[in-house]
């Protein structure tokens, strides 16, 4: 999960693409240059060691765009294939986007109000397509 984030943070489309699942990886990422990955809080894991085939990593990635700041909170499966851990997809366990926006002022952040969206809604970093900022996803937008 950590290796994703970095590569979303350098913008290593390669990377991404070899880390996910090939049954569920997309062509293309299309990576949005204007938002800034700022930090990643993993909170919490389940099964993942290396007597397990597949495991979940709860996260929050926390971003800036135009000078807001904003997280996107995502509850990841990952499985083994050929030995390495992929990215298979998000899991539905909470209203989508789950996504949150920063006060202005530098205070708590507040969630973003939910929006009817599929189980794989953009805005998920599994997700990102081309020109897709996660301002506008956390806006409903997307």
């Amino acid at each position: 999960m950590r290796s994703r984030y970095s590569a979303f943070v350098v913008g290593d489309e390669d990377y991404l693409l070899r880390s996910w699942d090939p049954t569920t990886r997309p062509r293309h990422v299309g990576l949005d240059p204007d938002t800034e990955w700022t930090g990643l809080e993993i909170l919490r894991t389940g099964e993942g060691t290396p007597f397990h085939t597949q495991g979940t990593v709860e996260f929050r990635a926390h971003y800036k765009e135009e000078g807001r700041a904003g997280a996107l909170r995502e509850h990841s499966r990952f499985r083994r294939h050929e030995g390495e851990w992929v990215y298979l997809d998000a899991l539905a366990d909470r209203p989508l986007p789950a996504m949150e926006r920063a006060h202005g002022d530098g205070s708590d952040t507040e969630p973003v109000p939910a929006r009817t969206a599929p189980p794989r809604a953009a805005g998920r970093l599994s997700d990102v397509s081309e020109g897709t900022s996660a301002r506008a996803i956390a806006e409903g937008k997307a």
